[in-house]
């Protein structure tokens, strides 16, 4: 498992050095795992986007993501995974798509993961306490939730989306956050692109 900051530049290096290590280690296959803001509600199962090297990878109730890349717009797992892909080794990734209003982590976010990481590995790996954490971070927002009208409405509003299945396809979602990545980084003086 691989962790850590995600680095502003050398990505390439960053990648290269990767490559030279899964090679060494024998990886058979890549696995990303992630989380991307979106218009979805708490009060609803976490969507998760998938994106793979070559079709057939994905496993289980999984939206792909665009045909044919191995892409999150701006972020260093895009170039590891296509550095991955190229070097032979078969690669996926899970994203879960959690509420742009919530802040911090998202244990509902984390269990959606884990369920999709025993699916794909055919493991079961428990949830320990994250079933917990989820539980109780949903009891949270619904009271916040609850507590503010327009917060309400707003997410009554996401609710009905989601249940009409309008939401973004992945080329739409990718499209969106690419512009909020780009607006983000002219905001705080950058050129809103990647190095």
């Amino acid at each position: 498992m691989l962790s850590g900051a995600e680095p502003d530049f050398r990505w390439r290096e960053l990648a290269r050095e990767v490559v030279a290590l899964a090679q060494r280690l024998g990886i058979v296959q890549w696995i990303s795992l992630g989380a991307i803001p979106a218009a979805v509600p708490h009060t609803r199962p976490v969507p998760i986007l998938g994106t793979s090297s070559k079709p057939g990878l994905l496993k289980g109730d999984v939206q792909p993501g665009p045909t044919g890349t191995l892409r999150v717009p701006a972020a260093c797992v895009s170039v590891l995974d296509v550095a991955i892909s190229k070097a032979g080794i078969p690669a996926v990734g899970y994203f879960a798509q959690i509420p742009h209003y919530v802040s911090g982590p998202y244990a509902t976010a984390a269990l959606a993961l884990l369920e999709a990481v025993n699916r794909h590995l055919e493991i079961e790996v428990p949830p320990g306490p994250l079933a917990n954490e989820a539980m109780l971070l949903r009891q949270r927002l619904d009271t916040a939730a609850a507590a503010d009208e327009s917060t309400r409405q707003y997410v009554e509003r996401l609710e009905s989306m989601t249940d009409e299945a309008r939401l973004p396809e992945g080329d739409d979602l990718i499209a969106d956050i690419e512009r909020f990545l780009r607006e983000r980084g002219n905001e705080l003086g950058g050129s809103g692109r990647p190095n």
